[in-house]
């Protein structure tokens, strides 16, 4: 179902390019979804992980061979943790440790987790075709009425 879902987004694309970006546009795909519905958890992961590779598998059919794809994706809000507020202009290294600690004390999850999003990218099917596969340290995004904490996902494709 969502390798079909994007055949079609990428027939209507037209060709594949030598570098492709997914700005922070994860987060958003279930978001009408949300606002909408009423699920139970199952019902809300099952979408989100369907919605997730149908992304993935665009960001990739959407990068030629020999191509750099580059997702930058938000994962929390000082919303919901506030201590980011802290690390406005500290080194990512020390972001990084912080969320560590508060996703080690169950103070936050982050929604995609990184280590999840990777592995959900590199042991699908696309796993085999993909190069230089990292997760980059996080960065806050400032959005006026929150900051966000985002990661990016980079690959080659082979």
């Amino acid at each position: 179902m969502s390798l079909r879902a994007a055949h079609a987004l990428l027939q209507s694309i037209g060709r594949p390019f030598d570098v492709t970006l997914s700005t922070c546009v994860l987060s958003q795909l279930v978001l009408p979804f949300q606002e909408t519905w009423v699920m139970s958890e199952e019902e809300w992961d099952k979408l989100s992980a369907c919605t997730t590779a149908v992304h993935l598998a665009t960001l990739f059919g959407a990068t030629r061979q020999g191509g750099s794809a580059f997702m930058a994706f938000d994962v929390a809000s000082s919303d919901h943790l506030p201590g980011l507020l802290t690390y406005r202009e500290r080194p990512r290294e020390e972001l990084q440790a912080f969320v560590e600690a508060q996703v080690a004390s169950e103070q936050v999850s982050l929604n995609p987790a990184p280590s999840q999003l990777l592995a959900h990218l590199t042991s699908s099917g696309l796993g085999a075709a993909l190069a230089n596969v990292r997760i980059t340290l996080p960065w806050l995004w400032d959005i006026k009425s929150a900051q966000q904490l985002v990661y990016g996902l980079g690959f080659q494709r082979l």
